[in-house]
C-alpha cells in the first residue's frame, strides 16, 4: 500500500476472485471494510493507528517526504527528500538555512566536541578511531523553478565563529521567495552514523538511532523587536532542538530483520523476498522524525483512549515494559485534566540496550527513549519518574514547541514541574520517589535537592541563552524552574495555576511561544483570580526568581524574651510569613517583606517568645536551607529518638538476613 492509496477516496478489494468496487470517504470505513475482508495487514488491524486526523493542527511550514535506503552494515543511509516550506513572513526571502546535526560528529574540532572534556556520560572519545565518526552532506539541492543549488551551499558559524563547524548550513536562492509564498526544494543525502555518544548513532549488536538525522529548515520567525529573520543555531553541548511544524511522509529500506519504530504511525510494511524490507511512516503536524532500528527487540502494544502505545524494550528489561507503560497513561490521564487533550494518535516507548543506553533519555515527537537495566525494584520509582517526565516533553517541547536553545526553562522546567506534582499525587509527596525501608523521598523532593545541593546555586539565571549554559544545567534549568513553578502555585493557589497552565497551553500550542508570553498569561489569570493582591502584575516574581541569578536563605539568628531577629541570606526578595508562637500556646502571623536583610521584631504581649518559624507553610521553596527557618527555646528530643528508631529498625533487618543466610 502507498500512502496515495490511503487517501484516495476509491478502494478496490478483491474477494473470491471477483472486483468490488467501494467508493468510501473516511479512512474509519476503509479500516471497517478492510478488516471484514481480511484485506489489510495485519499488523496495521493491530495497531489501530490512524495518522490521517482530518484536521490541521499547526501552520505546517516545513513538511517532509523521505526515501532513505539503509546500509546497516556500513551504517550509512543514500536518502532523497522532497522539502515544502512556506514563507510565514512579509519579508522577501533569498537564502534558506538548514540545520545539520550528524556533522557536530564529524570531528574533534565541531562546536559539539568542543564544548565538551573528551567524555559524555562517562564515555571518552579522545582516541576514537576515524570510523566512529559521523557525517551528512547534500549531495544536490534543486528547487521547484528548476535551479540546482548545489554550489549555492555553505556552512555558516552565525554563534561562534568557528569556521571547522558544519552543524548549520545555508543555501543561497537564485530567485527569493517572495512573501507568504513556497519553495520545494529535491534534495538528495549521503549519510553516516557516528558511534553514540549521546542521541543518535549506532553501537554494536546492529543498535541504530536516526535521531535529529536528516536535513532540516531552520525557523523564519519574527523576532521580540519585531523584525523576521532565521533562527537556526549551531549545535552546542548545552543545546537542543528548534523546528516547525509539519507533515512527514517516511518510507525505510532495510534489512527485514529489523523491528522500526518511529514517530508517527506505520502506515505500510513490504517484504520484497530478498531479504530487505520497507515500512513507511505518516506524521503530521510534528517538529521533527525519529526512527530507530534494532533487531533484538521485543514488542507491546497497549492504548489509552485514542492513544495507541507501543513499547519495544530490550529482552533483558522485558519486564519492565508494564510500568513504562503505565507511567505514560498516568500522564496522559493527568495532562487531558490539567492543560488539555494529547493531540496525537499513538506513542512510541523505546528502552535500548545496554549498548545503545546514551540514545536515551530523550524525547522526539510521538518517540521517547528511556533507559533501564535488569530490573528495578518497585518502591524506587526512577522508572516512572523518567518515562513521565520524557513523554512530558511532548507538551512543552513537542506541541507547545518552545524555542529549546534559547529558552530551556520553558521546556525543562515546566516538564520538572508537572512530573513532581503527578508522581507525588500518585505516590504520595514524601514518599512518591523512594520508599524503601522506612525510607521515603518525594519526587519534588528529590528535585529540589538538585537545586539547593548545588555548589553554586547562584552560577547563572534561569533564563540563559543555551549556549551559555555551564556545568549547573540540570540544577538550575529542571529543578530550580521546577521549584519557582512550584513556589508560584504556593503563592497564587493551586486553581489558579491550573487555569494558568491551561491557559497558556490551549493559547500556545503549535505557536512556538516565548517566555514572556507565558508571564502575560500569568499576570492576565492571577488578575483575573485574584486582582491587586499581587500588586499591579507578577513581573517582579519572574525578573527576581527566573531573570535574576539571586539565590535566599532565610533564618531565624535569636530568641530573646519578647523580641526576635530574623536574617536573609541572599539577594533573593520573596515576601514571607512569620509564625510566632509564645509560652501560652498563643500565635501570631507577622508579615516580612524581606527587603531588609536583618530584622528584629518585637511582640507586644507580655508572655516570653517560645518559637519562631519563618515561612511556616513552606511556600517559598527556593529557601535554600529550610532547617534555620525555625528555632525554639525547648528543643524537641523527637528528632533524635526518631532516627535512633530507624537506626534500630535497619540493623534488626541486617541481622535477620543474616540469620537467615547463615
Amino acid at each position: 500500500m502507498t500512502n496515495k492509496f490511503f487517501r484516495s477516496s476509491m478502494l478496490v478489494i478483491f474477494l473470491d476472485k471477483v472486483q468490488i468496487r467501494l467508493v468510501v470517504n473516511s479512512f474509519k470505513f476503509f479500516i471497517l471494510v478492510s478488516s471484514i475482508f481480511g484485506w489489510l495487514p495485519l499488523h496495521l488491524l493491530q495497531a489501530q493507528c490512524n495518522p490521517y486526523t482530518g484536521k490541521v493542527q499547526s501552520p505546517r511550514i516545513a513538511n517532509y517526504n523521505i526515501e532513505v535506503d539503509f546500509d546497516h552494515e556500513n551504517k550509512q543511509i543514500e536518502a532523497n527528500q522532497v522539502v515544502t516550506w512556506h514563507n510565514p513572513s512579509p519579508d522577501t526571502i533569498n537564502f534558506l538555512q538548514l540545520y545539520m546535526y550528524i556533522n557536530a560528529f564529524k570531528d574533534f574540532n565541531s562546536t559539539f566536541l568542543k564544548g565538551t572534556d573528551g567524555r559524555i556520560f562517562g564515555r571518552d572519545f579522545k582516541a576514537w578511531p576515524k570510523e566512529n565518526f559521523g557525517w551528512i552532506v547534500i549531495n544536490q539541492v534543486i528547487d521547484s523553478r528548476g535551479d540546482d543549488l548545489t554550489a549555492q551551499m555553505k556552512y555558516i558559524q552565525l554563534d561562534d565563529g568557528n569556521p571547522d563547524d558544519q552543524s548549520v548550513l545555508q543555501i543561497d536562492l537564485v530567485k527569493p521567495i517572495l512573501p507568504h509564498d513556497s519553495i520545494i526544494l529535491q534534495m538528495s543525502f549521503t549519510e553516516r552514523l557516528p558511534r553514540i555518544l549521546v542521541r543518535s548513532g549506532w553501537a554494536p549488536k546492529d543498535y541504530f538511532a536516526f535521531l535529529h538525522w536528516f536535513p532540516q529548515m531552520g525557523v523564519f520567525e519574527q523576532k521580540i523587536d519585531g523584525t523576521w529573520g532565521w533562527n537556526c543555531h549551531q549545535f552546542f553541548r548545552t543545546t537542543e532542538f528548534f523546528a516547525d511544524f509539519g507533515v512527514y511522509d517516511v518510507r525505510i529500506h532495510l534489512d527485514e530483520k529489523f523491528i522500526v519504530g518511529a514517530s508517527g504511525c506505520e502506515t505500510n510494511r513490504k517484504n520484497h523476498g530478498d531479504g530487505s524490507q520497507t515500512i513507511e511512516f505518516h506524521a503530521e503536524d510534528i517538529i521533527d522524525f525519529a526512527w530507530i532500528a534494532y533487531p533484538e527487540f521485543e514488542e507491546y502494544t497497549d492504548r489509552w483512549n485514542h492513544v495507541f502505545m507501543r513499547t519495544l524494550i530490550s529482552p533483558a528489561h522485558a519486564s519492565l515494559a508494564p510500568r513504562f507503560n503505565l507511567a505514560v497513561k498516568q500522564v496522559l490521564e493527568a495532562m487531558t485534566g490539567l492543560v488539555g487533550e494529547f493531540p496525537y494518535p499513538s506513542i512510541t516507548i523505546v528502552d535500548p540496550p545496554i549498548q545503545g543506553l546514551n540514545s536515551g533519555f530523550m524525547e522526539y515527537p510521538m518517540l521517547i527513549t528511556v533507559g533501564s537495566f535488569y530490573q528495578f525494584p518497585t518502591n524506587i520509582r526512577s522508572i516512572e519518574s523518567l518515562a513521565m517526565h520524557e513523554f512530558l516533553h511532548q507538551y512543552f517541547m513537542g506541541i507547545v514547541a518552545t524555542n529549546e536553545k534559547e529558552e530551556p526553562w520553558l521546556d525543562e522546567g515546566f516538564v520538572t514541574y508537572f512530573e513532581d506534582r503527578i508522581l507525588d499525587d500518585i505516590y504520595g509527596a514524601k514518599k512518591s520517589y523512594i520508599d524503601l525501608l522506612g525510607y521515603q523521598t518525594g519526587n519534588a523532593e528529590f528535585s529540589r535537592l538538585e537545586y539547593t545541593g548545588l555548589e553554586d546555586p547562584e552560577e547563572f539565571p534561569i533564563a540563559t541563552l543555551g549556549w551559555n549554559i555551564t556545568g549547573a544545567r540540570k540544577g538550575i534549568i529542571y529543578g530550580k524552574t521546577g521549584i519557582v513553578l512550584k513556589t508560584l502555585e504556593n503563592l497564587i493557589g493551586r486553581p489558579t495555576m491550573d487555569e494558568i497552565m491551561r491557559t497558556y497551553f490551549h493559547r500556545w500550542k503549535f505557536l512556538h511561544p516565548r517566555g514572556k508570553d507565558f508571564i502575560e498569561v500569568v499576570n492576565e489569570v492571577v488578575k483575573e483570580d485574584h486582582g491587586d493582591k499581587f500588586g499591579e502584575n507578577l513581573n517582579w516574581f519572574f525578573d527576581r526568581t527566573v531573570y535574576s541569578s539571586a539565590s535566599c536563605d532565610y533564618k531565624v539568628n535569636y530568641i530573646r524574651d519578647d523580641q526576635f531577629e530574623v536574617e536573609r541570606v541572599g539577594d533573593l526578595i520573596l515576601p514571607v510569613d512569620i509564625e510566632v508562637t509564645f509560652e501560652d500556646g498563643n500565635t501570631l502571623i507577622e508579615f516580612w517583606s524581606t527587603e531588609d536583610r536583618i530584622k528584629v521584631f518585637s511582640s507586644a504581649s507580655t508572655k516570653r517568645i517560645k518559637s519562631v518559624r519563618i515561612d511556616p507553610e513552606q511556600k517559598i521553596l527556593l529557601d535554600l536551607n529550610l532547617n534555620n527557618n525555625s528555632l525554639t527555646t525547648e528543643p524537641s528530643k523527637m528528632t533524635f529518638w526518631k532516627y535512633i528508631a530507624k537506626t534500630i529498625f535497619w540493623a534488626q533487618n541486617t541481622f535477620q538476613t543474616l540469620g537467615m543466610m547463615l
